[in-house]
């Protein structure tokens, strides 16, 4: 799968766009979607953070990043606030961060779904 090419080779995030991320986001492993625009800064203060758990995470969790001003990707999760943090367990949603978030909220929610299935 050329889309996560970036992903192995060392860049944590990947974009995606609306030809490529039903393919790219599968419907298996855990997966998070940051959903931000260039013009948020909330977003863009967001970014290092998503960055860094996502080099920490690598071979646990597959990330990736969609421009909601470029793509209509948000509109299919019904994202309404950036940037939203979006995660998915087996193409499901367990858990949404709306808003500005802190790492220990971010790691609350990535917890929840890496955690084993009761």
């Amino acid at each position: 799968m050329s889309i996560l090419k970036p992903v192995i080779d060392g860049f944590p995030v990947a974009d995606l766009d609306d030809e490529t991320w039903r393919e790219a986001v599968g419907d298996t492993g855990v997966v998070v979607i940051e959903f931000w625009a260039p013009w948020c800064s909330s977003c863009l203060a967001q970014r290092p953070i998503i960055d860094q758990m996502a080099a920490a995470l690598a071979g646990h969790v597959r990330f990736f990043r969609a421009d909601a001003g470029a793509t209509r990707i948000d509109r299919y999760w019904g994202v309404r606030t950036l940037p939203t943090v979006l995660v998915l367990r087996d193409g499901t949603e367990v858990a949404r961060v709306s808003g500005d978030a802190t790492r220990p909220r971010l790691l609350e929610a990535f917890a929840r779904a890496l955690a084993p299935e009761r």
